[in-house]
């Protein structure tokens, strides 16, 4: 018989409070693999019959750059703009040699630089600990970072350079860290004016596991078409469908209004988010791939300072025909959900 494999996409609400302090941050993911846990069919001894696949929502581990700010503080910023000056003032040392490390003017670049160490430490720790606990392999969403000099499995941070990308960690069911993803499509008007810097499309590549093989596609890197016109695109899925991956995991935070008319839709076109979405998303890159089979999105909600982040995390399936069907999604947009399907490999 073929494998069998449980998937899961954590779709999870954010807010100030899971940022105030590392055990804060912690303890809400905590609580979501605990609910993971309990979905997992099990043996007599207690062990779990199958493995299993966590996906968590992109930027999960980005607000960590507010660790150590009291609640009473971030509760009243009214944008993120307010929030680099409050993290500037309170970190100015460190600010002043991240600045000298980038040579940028960029100060949320530099501020996510200035702030890495910490916020690699409490990402990486959380993680590590939910996946060695519960014996199960999670693609941890995503934060922005620098690249770790010393790798993946690190507990701490030696920057390679200054710059910071968008990237997503995977831990093993060891709890020890197997691969990073740099995401390589910034979204416009968003992603290109944090100073990041963006993957190499060809860096992005398959990840081994007992029972096949994945790969993380942060958000847009799993669309098969750009938003705007003349930006740097190219699809990853097929490459990726080509090395034989059996599972696209999808770390996602869409800021864009899910039910309103997408904001780069060409003239003369009437299109909302979720339908350019589905049209031009991983529903699409899936229903193309001719080995790839599923397809796991897992989404951020909630809101941080100005912006807010809705959408439906979902599990894909491409049947042999090359239609795409949902074996599972989120019942709300805007709430916490654990999505989860069992599907043969």
């Amino acid at each position: 018989m073929p494998p069998a494999l449980d998937l899961y996409a954590a779709q999870v609400r954010i807010g100030p409070r899971d940022y105030e302090s590392a055990d804060g941050f912690a303890e809400h993911m905590e609580a979501l693999v605990r609910q993971i846990d309990a979905q997992r069919p099990r043996a007599e001894n207690g062990s779990p019959i199958r493995p299993a696949l966590a996906v968590f929502p992109e930027n999960i581990g980005t607000f960590l750059a507010l660790e150590g700010v009291p609640l009473a503080l971030t509760e009243r910023l009214p944008r993120t703009e307010a929030a680099l000056g409050l993290l500037a003032a309170r970190h100015p040392v460190d600010l002043a040699w991240a600045c000298a490390r980038r040579r940028s003017s960029n100060l949320s670049g530099a501020l996510l630089l200035a702030r890495g160490r910490r916020m690699h430490e409490i990402y990486h720790a959380t993680f590590s600990h939910l996946a060695r606990e519960h014996r199960l392999a999670i693609v941890a969403g995503s934060i922005l970072l620098p690249e770790n000099a010393l790798g993946p499995e690190a507990p701490i941070l030696e920057e390679r350079s200054g710059d910071v990308y968008n990237l997503s960690y995977v831990f093993d069911e060891r709890g020890l860290g197997i691969a990073v993803v740099k995401k390589v499509h910034l979204e416009p008007t968003l992603e290109d004016r944090l100073g990041l810097s963006p993957g190499e499309p060809g860096q992005v590549g398959p990840i081994s596991a007992a029972w096949g093989r994945f790969a993380t596609l942060i958000c847009y890197d799993g669309f098969c078409e750009p938003y705007t016109r003349g930006e740097r695109f190219e699809p990853l899925s097929p490459r990726l469908d080509r090395l034989g991956v059996d599972v696209f995991a999808q770390p996602a935070a869409n800021s864009w209004p899910w039910d309103s008319a997408w904001a780069f839709a060409d003239p003369g076109e009437h299109i909302l988010r979720r339908e350019q979405w589905r049209r031009e998303g991983v529903a699409a890159a899936l229903a193309a791939c001719t080995r790839t089979r599923f397809a796991v999105t897992a989404h951020l909600c909630g809101r941080m300072f100005e912006r807010s982040f809705e959408g439906r995390s979902e599990i894909l399936a491409r049947g042999r025909d090359g239609a795409v069907r949902v074996l599972a999604q989120a019942p709300r947009i805007d709430g916490e959900a654990i999505v989860r399907a069992t599907v043969e490999l």
